[in-house]
């Protein structure tokens, strides 16, 4: 329900950072600060008009205003359980952070305070009229100013808020939606610009939902975001296959999310509880990665190197953009890194992946090419042979020998040339940030981690 609020009452305040509260004479909604928007549950219909006593609100009655914007309106209407209800105190305006303007500009925000939603066929010039805004300030701010016009283009449901202070425009507020606004600031006989952020809060939310149509589709029309849902999707893609859902598995997810000004402007998810037939599976999303509830990795991880020795491995030559060939005598870029060992020093696969290409390539020699998991291709080249089986279509686990060292094609020596590519961009393998821990290093941290989800 949007409100139209055309204020009666005028509010003298030395800071923006001191938080006013005003109930308006509305139905189930309040005003607290700035345009702050809270919904407010079980109101007395006895009240005049339904508005809410101010004596009567208190933080168990009040609840975020949860405009969450899900992109599809069709869609059914969200399950949205709180989780921790105590989180959803009401926000802390003191918090407001003004970007570029000082705390002595915030002062200048005096005197009689008012407010209005902009309608259909409004515009900032008969708006600011309508609340008392002088022809003089109204040219000082529209027409003198370096502000562009753009500025001060405004929709239906903006709100303008206005300070005037002995019959002059003090400070203007432009509310535009989004998590920030607009405010214009009287400093001697000119207007400054400023940005300020809403007040934001963090609650824990948990949605629940069963699968009817897909995982994305039914996420949504659950609550979660668009950037939810693909990270959850991207992240346990290796543990659950998403494309042979079926119709009454299950999800809850638990998220953090910051709330500012309705919307929500950040989240982290925090545990999803997995449901089907053949049971449930909980995981845990703990410092950036998820985690089974015993800690183990539901990311592939990655070996090191594709030659495994018990000391450090004996690398040649690295990753070089401006390398001298020690055959050619020019200067060419050395896309991969060289490891030095004898002939038929077996190769292995870094990961579990799949056989791209297995057979000669010019100057490479042998070559056996692997598609790995996050985007990843691995080529291994100057094989003196390929093992057995090692074939385009084949499936390979990590560790699993698919060559040996050789020296065949352009080569000065026995050696493995191992290049990296990440969505198909050359990197060097020796500084890819790869998961190489299957297991939580931190098992108590993650147990006390685990134990403050509830995912029940």
């Amino acid at each position: 329900m949007q409100i139209c609020l055309k204020e009666t009452i005028f509010v003298s305040i030395l800071a923006v950072s001191t938080p006013i509260l005003v109930a308006n004479q509305v139905s189930h909604q309040i005003t607290v600060g700035d345009g702050y928007q809270e919904y407010v549950a079980n109101v007395d219909e006895s009240e005049p008009n339904g508005a809410p006593s101010i004596a009567n609100l208190s933080s168990d009655n009040i609840y975020f205003f949860d405009d969450l914007n899900p992109p599809f309106n069709s869609l059914p209407a969200a399950m949205d359980v709180a989780v921790n209800e105590s989180s959803q105190q009401r926000p802390d305006l003191s918090k407001s952070v003004s970007k570029g303007v000082s705390n002595e500009i915030a002062h200048f925000r005096i005197g009689d305070r008012s407010s209005y939603v902009v309608e259909q066929g409004d515009n900032l010039i008969r708006v600011l009229s309508s609340l008392g805004v002088n022809s003089s300030d109204l040219t000082t701010l529209l027409y003198a100013s370096s502000y562009s016009q753009n500025d001060f283009l405004i929709a239906a449901s903006n709100e303008i808020v206005t300070w005037l202070h002995e019959g002059e425009l003090a400070a203007l507020e432009i509310h535009k939606g989004g998590s920030s606004y607009d405010v214009y600031t009287k400093i001697d006989s000119d207007f400054e610009k400023s940005v300020e952020d809403y007040p934001s809060s963090t609650i824990e939310v948990r949605k629940d939902f069963d699968i009817k149509s897909s995982f994305s589709i039914d996420a949504i029309a659950a609550g979660l975001t668009a950037v939810e849902v693909n990270e959850l999707a991207r992240s346990l893609r290796y543990v659950i296959d998403f494309k042979r859902l079926k119709s009454g598995h299950k999800f809850r997810v638990v998220t953090h999310r910051e709330i500012r000004n309705g919307k929500v402007v950040a989240s982290s998810i925090k545990g999803v509880s997995y449901i089907n037939k053949g049971g449930s599976e909980n995981y845990y999303k703990f410092e950036g990665l998820y985690f089974d509830g015993d800690g183990v990795s539901v990311t592939p991880v990655f070996l090191k190197h594709p030659i495994q020795s018990d000391g450090p491995p004996l690398i040649t030559s690295r990753f070089n953009l401006k390398r001298l060939h020690p055959i050619l005598k020019i200067r060419r870029p050395h896309y991969g890194t060289d490891y030095g060992y004898l002939t038929g020093t077996p190769v292995v696969s870094i990961s579990n992946s799949q056989v791209i290409y297995a057979g000669k390539k010019g100057s490479f020699g042998n070559i056996v090419k692997l598609k790995h998991p996050n985007g990843i291709i691995t080529l291994s080249a100057h094989l003196s042979k390929i093992k057995k089986g090692i074939t385009r279509g084949r499936k390979v686990k990590s560790g699993e020998v698919i060559g040996y060292v050789g020296s065949t094609g352009i080569s000065t020596g026995p050696h493995l040339h191992f290049e990296m590519f990440v969505n198909g961009r050359r990197v060097d393998s020796t500084k890819v940030n790869l998961p190489t821990s299957g297991k939580v290093e931190d098992v108590d941290k993650f147990k006390l981690f685990v134990a403050s989800i509830d995912l029940t």
